[in-house]
Parts: C-alpha cells; sequence; structure tokens
C-alpha cells in the first residue's frame, strides 16, 4: 500500500468580496498546468441556495517525481453565499461573482504509489530498510519541492484575489 507522507501544513486562505469564479478556477489550472502537474479533480459540486450559491472544489493534482514517489498537492476551495454582481471596472460594466471564499491547501508526497514493494512481506521489509537509510536523502529533496510548490501556489491564489481586491477599489 502507498505511504502519503503530509509534507506541509494545512495553510487557510479567507476572502470575501468579488472575484471572478470561473477565472479563479482557470488560474489554479494553468499553474498546475505551467507546473507540470496531472489534474485530478476529487469533488466538485454546487448547491444553490436562498442566499446564493455554495461551491465546493476538491482538488487533488500530482506530479510524478521518480519511479516511486509522486508530489500531491490538494486544493480544497469552498465558496459561500456566491451571488451575481454588474461592477463598472474601468468605465465599463462587468458582470461578477461576490460572497466569502475559504481555501485550504496542502502537500504530500506519496511513496510506492503503484504498490510494486507490497507484493510479498520480505518485498515489504526491503522497502522499509532502504527507505529508511537510501531513499531518505531523495525524500527530503523531495519534500523541499512539494513545500516550495505549494507556498507558490498559495501565494498565486492570494495574488489572484488581490488583484480583484485591487480593481474593484480604484
Amino acid at each position: 500500500m502507498a505511504e502519503v507522507y503530509s509534507v506541509s501544513k494545512v495553510s487557510t486562505i479567507n476572502y470575501e468580496g468579488v472575484l471572478d469564479v470561473p477565472e479563479f478556477y482557470m488560474a489554479v489550472d494553468n499553474w498546475f498546468k505551467e507546473k507540470g502537474y496531472d489534474k485530478f479533480e476529487v469533488k466538485n459540486e454546487e448547491i444553490v441556495e436562498k442566499e446564493g450559491k455554495y461551491v465546493e472544489l476538491l482538488l487533488e493534482p500530482w506530479k510524478k517525481l521518480t519511479d516511486y514517489s509522486k508530489s500531491v498537492i490538494r486544493v480544497h476551495a469552498r465558496m459561500y453565499n456566491i451571488k451575481d454582481v454588474t461592477v463598472e471596472v474601468d468605465g465599463h460594466q462587468r458582470k461578477l461573482n461576490s460572497g466569502r471564499l475559504v481555501i485550504q491547501t496542502q502537500g504530500f508526497m506519496v511513496t510506492d504509489y503503484e504498490n510494486r514493494w507490497d507484493t510479498y512481506p520480505f518485498y515489504f521489509f526491503i522497502r522499509t530498510i532502504f527507505d529508511k537509510f537510501f531513499f531518505s536523502i531523495y525524500t527530503k529533496k523531495y519534500s523541499g519541492v512539494i513545500k516550495e510548490h505549494t507556498k507558490e501556489l498559495r501565494a498565486h491564489i492570494k495574488s489572484f484575489l488581490n488583484l480583484y481586491r485591487f480593481k474593484i477599489e480604484k
């Protein structure tokens, strides 16, 4: 069975205001494409309520690091009371969304994701020895890469959301 190591802590981004939800999806998706991650959408749910829409999105894109390990960045976005609003931006009327957004990000490393080393007890023992003594150098190296990618994604999301805050206030 594959082992999952948490590389970075859960980080939360809170935002309340005006944004373009489809553009947010595209910005996150494009960032993952630029970094070479394969898209894996676990959950995409939209519920229409009286106060507005509730949207929940759970992404777990992954990137193969070696034949033995891969990185996974989990993005859990929950949007509350999403309503359509018309806003004037640079003298033009633009249709955007308004609501509250909570985004959680976390980075993981998954080893033996193809379950090649779990077929026999002896293989499992050998894998444990190799993980502890030989592959620990690579694990540290790649966990640093995953941490950096998770930080970059959070910064990208924050800058995207601040861009809307700046456009509307101006």
